[in-house]
């Protein structure tokens, strides 16, 4: 077994020698993501389907019981792999639809970049959903030296067609030859084929899986379906099943002790699929069902067996803590939204936290949900726009006392709810909502590609490339400054212009 050794700081490597030197000291990273899993899909929370490898590395590790991500797919993976708050990126509004022509900013920063600089492997198996019109915005090129998986969200389960377009691929091209074979069973195959075969086993590693599991559409293998009663337990079964093999084959390459492993879901069930219970809502919503998921993370050296950690933490402080954890330095030059918490979570403390803001949209653009949450204490929004009006509700809840939203005491406290709703209206001023509406369905003149792996390659033959930011085309800070004013309350751009720099 390799020995441990956790250095924190620049001043440490550089005292200590090369990343590459001290590469065998460090520990391998892996995280493992769920797709709209529920609050109760999992058996150590009480629920009827049985999922002893999710259980079994809660039993090693740290289960989070505060554990928050975004409410819908696209922005919980950007948070997770840049740190950066999704309204930031454009994508707390909008997820990436297969007809969608964006990604994450070029100009952005990701977890696999930091850590590969710092002398690790970096893989990705799974679901990408960040981006796939131009090559920029493939995995490879955002910090992963190896990709396996789909660019898309949704697809089918066993033909991996999207929309009519063949959508598994390894490292920019297709596989064909795995048309059939069932999606989960091929992410955890090849999950462990590169932990076994492919890997240099000379440096740490950082594996990201993204399993697609149990977002619809609701497909599994006929013998599962058949052993369980339903196609929904099915698809959780696949997935634990393979998570436990991925835990095997960390056993067997003795890596275990050496490699923290983290789980969790994107976001809550969908209404019809999984099960919230007993938290309030579903995925889209900011009730706790649709922002509070299941969470572990396993590294048996450092943290305790069976322990459960009452600290808030989100999808955005995974970068800034597992590199803490890892001992390396963040090399973003933004700043990022996500703190890190690794000295609470080895500790075991609980540690106060700043406001901390989440939205959703639903409805085809009409209803949204936000939240913002301040302690235990919650403000749930509701916001109902028409052409001839708008309509604000606003909630509030002691989350700790009451995680189940039961109990509304925006009428008690009307102070604080207008607190609370003045930072969040502050928060989304960001970012406008004009320049990031979903398109629910495409275009009546959209077509997919027959090969959206393809489609990428031959889109990179011509298209402007540049690693800044596109504000809409709105060059200069002058023309800027008059669209934040035209906005007003309704938003602003990604990065607000200040005040003097604004021409008359």
């Amino acid at each position: 077994m390799k020995n441990r050794l956790v250095i924190a700081g620049s001043l440490a490597l550089l005292a200590l020698g090369t990343d590459a030197a001290l590469g065998e000291s460090r520990p391998n990273i892996l995280i493992i993501v769920a797709d709209d899993m529920g609050w109760n899909d999992v058996s150590m929370h009480g629920g009827p389907i049985p999922t002893p490898n999710i259980d079994r590395l809660a039993a090693a590790g740290l289960e989070f019981k505060r554990f928050y991500t975004n409410p819908k797919c696209s922005p919980s993976r950007a948070a997770l792999l840049t740190g950066r708050d999704p309204l930031k990126l454009g994508l707390t509004y909008a997820t990436v639809y297969p007809w969608s022509p964006y990604g994450v900013a070029l100009s952005e920063h990701f977890i696999g970049e930091s850590f590969r600089a710092h002398g690790y492997e970096t893989a990705m198996v799974g679901k990408w959903h960040l981006g796939h019109h131009i090559p920029a915005h493939h995995p490879n090129n955002r910090g992963f030296d190896y990709f396996f998986g789909s660019l898309n969200t949704g697809g089918d389960y066993f033909t991996h067609v999207n929309q009519g377009g063949f959508d598994l691929q390894r490292n920019g091209a297709s596989v064909p030859e795995f048309a059939g074979r069932y999606n989960t069973d091929l992410y955890t195959a090849e999950s462990v084929h590169w932990l076994r075969e492919v890997r240099d086993k000379s440096k740490p590693f950082l594996l990201y899986i993204a399993y697609k599991a149990p977002h619809s559409p609701f497909q599994a293998p006929p013998e599962l379906i058949e052993e369980f009663g339903h196609v929904y337990p099915a698809m959780m079964v696949s997935m634990d099943r393979g998570i436990g093999r991925i835990l095997d084959a960390l056993d067997q390459e003795d890596v275990a002790d050496d490699t923290i492993v983290l789980f969790f879901s994107d976001n809550g069930a969908t209404q019809g699929g999984g099960s919230n219970e007993p938290l309030r809502g579903f995925k889209l919503s900011t009730y706790e069902g649709g922002i509070r998921v299941v969470a572990v993370m396993r590294w048996p050296a450092v943290l305790g067996a069976r322990t459960v950690s009452e600290q808030v933490i989100t999808s955005l402080d995974l970068f800034p803590t597992l590199a803490s954890a890892a001992g390396i330095d963040v090399l973003a030059e933004r700043q990022l939204d996500g703190e890190d918490l690794w000295s609470a979570l080895e500790s075991g403390r609980v540690v106060d936290r700043g406001d901390i803001f989440y939205a959703a949209e639903n409805f085809l653009g009409r209803e949204f949900s936000f939240s913002v949450l301040r302690g235990g204490t919650k403000l749930v929004q509701h916001v109902k726009q028409t052409f001839e009006d708008v309509d604000v509700v606003n909630e509030l809840y002691d989350v700790r006392e009451d995680p189940n939203e039961s109990r509304d005491l925006a009428d008690q406290r009307p102070e604080l709810v207008s607190e609370l709703a003045g930072a969040l209206a502050d928060w989304r001023r960001q970012h406008p909502y004009a320049g990031s509406h979903t398109q629910l369905v495409p275009h009546p003149g959209w077509r997919a590609p027959l090969d959206w792996a393809e489609m990428m390659r031959l889109n990179g033959l011509n298209i402007d490339e540049r690693h800044d930011d596109n504000l809409y085309g709105a060059g200069n800070a002058g023309t800027r400054g008059l669209l934040d004013d035209a906005y007003g309350d309704r938003g602003r751009l990604i990065y607000p212009t200040p005040q003097a720099e604004r021409q008359p």
